[in-house]
């Protein structure tokens, strides 16, 4: 009890703040970074939950003017981690041949993936803690530029996208490959006692 009082005094006093990708009480799509926020979108097409062991995965397919995007959080239970770095899990369940990190800082990343269909998506990937992490993508590279310019207060920090993203209309299915025989061929979480990695 007396160290997480220490941990909550520390940050108060040095003013740090956690960038957060989640959704609020009111299911709007938000993105901290810093002081700012940016609500991402608020409309809610479809969402759906799947379990795969230890791993749990909420789906969110999202509707604004500038298309579709989907958003998806996985809870991982209590005993388990990660077994690979935040990224090369994404990497792998995207199945991606190439990652460019457009913008990194703490526990966010901002990302295009190269598929393997060598098609280009863009990405922002959050982890809260070891047993929790989410992601968003289907922003054009023009969306993907301004969300990063209007939250990120560094500017000469953020690298310019290499490719013309893929964006998704109201009949795209989501692009991450979510099955049981994927995890089965390769299990992404481990007993307790890994370590998540950015």
């Amino acid at each position: 009890m007396k160290s997480v009082f220490l941990s909550l005094l520390i940050l108060l006093f040095t003013g740090c703040t956690v960038n957060n990708l989640s959704l609020n009480d009111d299911k709007k799509l938000i993105l901290s970074i810093d002081k700012e926020q940016n609500t991402l979108s608020s409309n809610i097409l479809e969402q759906s939950n799947f379990v795969y062991g230890p791993l749990n995965v909420f789906r969110y397919k999202f509707q604004d003017e500038n298309g579709i995007i989907f958003y998806e959080e996985v809870d991982i239970n209590n005993n388990y981690t990660l077994k690979y770095t935040l990224t090369n899990t994404i990497q792998y369940i995207f199945a991606t041949k190439d990652m460019q990190v457009v913008w990194q800082n703490k526990n966010l990343i901002f990302a295009q993936l190269e598929l393997e269909n060598k098609l280009f998506i863009n990405i922002i990937i959050s982890s809260n803690d070891a047993e929790n992490f989410s992601y968003v993508y289907g922003f054009s590279n023009h969306e993907f530029m301004n969300i990063l310019r209007a939250t990120v207060e560094d500017k000469p920090s953020i690298q310019r996208v290499a490719r013309q993203a893929q964006t998704l209309s109201l009949g795209d299915l989501e692009l991450s490959r979510w099955s049981s025989q994927m995890l089965i061929m390769n299990p992404l979480t481990t007993r307790l006692g890994g370590r998540l990695g950015l």
